[in-house]
């Protein structure tokens, strides 16, 4: 009796993944107000997928549900002819508040999650996680995906996960995309809790279109680079992999220009860094530091390097306690680790670098932003506040 209860559910899990497979919530750029959900659906399927979501759970029940949407994208992932991204942007949510949903395919019906939305309330307090460099080890990056669970679990203000690229090996290739998200559904919480995704395009992201499609970059997002706004905080999310003097650095300068004063968190999150501990420096040093110390951005965050790192203080190419930019990160959320290049000036105290897998956790009030570095162990390597500053020019 066991084995053919234990084969029904295997049959049912099956069943259940060939129709409603990797789901995701995607955060883009006013996710207090709109957020992406997205699933993979494997071989053509004639039925309408449906989201029932409402604010408050109803176990999964979709009769219980205050409102339901149809998926409106459905396509073949770039290059795929056998796999399929079904999405729908929910809009007109309300921020700071939990959403449970459901997703039905024909007979088939997931289990209930949720998500939070961002808050748009200046004075809220909230937690996001920074990470990236995923790819290659896939035994580290699931540990990495279930101390990210875990730290979730742990703390029920973290937003969103912030992803500063390089998912993958081959970014061309769908099946290693596959397995990776495969790997992603891992972080979600036994109750169903999804952290939602932010994210920055890394150099092995190599297939622009297929990238697009996986995190559902339509229309004016299509070149990955956008600005989040949460609370009092805009995070800044660019793309290293195409031109940084061109329209995306117009973009950049456009943006802050028209800031509002009373968002006093600037952040910026992208790939190849301005100030490495492994690499030479990418071109965002020449087209991009100079934007960020003109408008004081507060942090930046940095992969590519495979290491753990934090820089000094740095304004006009050297130490400032005053001005000067902390960068940090390189990268280290499954990929297999590089010994950094620690002579560098600004990597000297109270900077650092060290081979250490890791996440950053962010915890920010309208008063004090702490950045912590959270080891594999769960253990914590550094902690740091920052204040808000004073900008003048805006």
């Amino acid at each position: 009796m066991f084995k053919v209860i234990s084969m029904f559910s295997i049959l049912l899990s099956f069943s259940l993944s060939a129709e409603v497979d990797h789901i995701r919530v995607l955060f883009q750029e006013r996710p207090y107000e709109n957020v992406v959900v997205a699933f993979t659906q494997f071989g053509k399927s004639e039925e309408q997928a449906v989201v029932y979501f409402d604010e408050v759970s109803r176990s999964g029940k979709i009769d219980g549900y205050a409102k339901k949407q149809n998926f409106n994208i459905k396509r073949l992932y770039h290059g795929q002819n056998k796999a399929f991204v079904v999405a729908r942007k929910l809009t007109g949510l309300k921020p700071a508040t939990n959403y449970y949903f459901t997703i039905k395919v024909g007979n088939v019906t997931s289990r209930e999650y949720y998500f939070k939305t961002a808050p748009k309330d200046l004075n809220a307090q909230f937690k996001l996680l920074f990470g990236g460099d995923s790819r290659s080890d896939r035994v580290a990056r699931k540990s990495m995906n279930h101390l990210i669970r875990d730290l979730v679990q742990k703390n029920g203000d973290i937003l969103a996960l912030v992803h500063g690229g390089d998912m993958v090996w081959d970014g061309a290739e769908w099946d290693e995309f596959s397995v990776w998200l495969s790997d992603h559904v891992e972080t979600i919480g036994r109750d169903g809790k999804i952290l939602p995704l932010i994210v920055a395009r890394g150099n092995h992201e190599k297939d622009a279109l297929l990238f697009q499609d996986i995190f559902v970059l339509e229309n004016h997002l299509s070149d990955a680079y956008y600005v989040t706004q949460m609370g009092k905080l805009l995070l800044f999310n660019l793309n290293t992999n195409i031109s940084h003097k061109g329209n995306q650095r117009k973009w950049l300068l456009s943006k802050l220009e028209e800031l509002p004063k009373e968002h006093n968190w600037l952040l910026a999150n992208y790939h190849r860094p301005a100030w490495p501990a492994v690499k030479s420096p990418g071109r965002a040093l020449k087209y991009w530091v100079p934007i960020f110390e003109k408008y004081q951005f507060d942090l930046v965050f940095e992969s590519d390097g495979h290491v753990l790192k934090k820089t000094q203080p740095i304004f006009e190419r050297q130490l400032d306690y005053e001005k000067g930019i902390i960068y940090v990160g390189e990268g280290g959320m499954g990929v297999k680790l590089r010994r950094p290049r620690t002579n560098k000036w600004y990597l000297e105290g109270p900077g650092y670098a060290t081979s250490k897998y890791h996440v950053f956790m962010l915890d920010v009030s309208s008063s004090k932003m702490t950045c912590s570095v959270v080891l594999k162990n769960q253990s914590i390597y550094d902690s740091f506040d920052l204040n808000p500053r004073k900008r003048p020019l805006l």
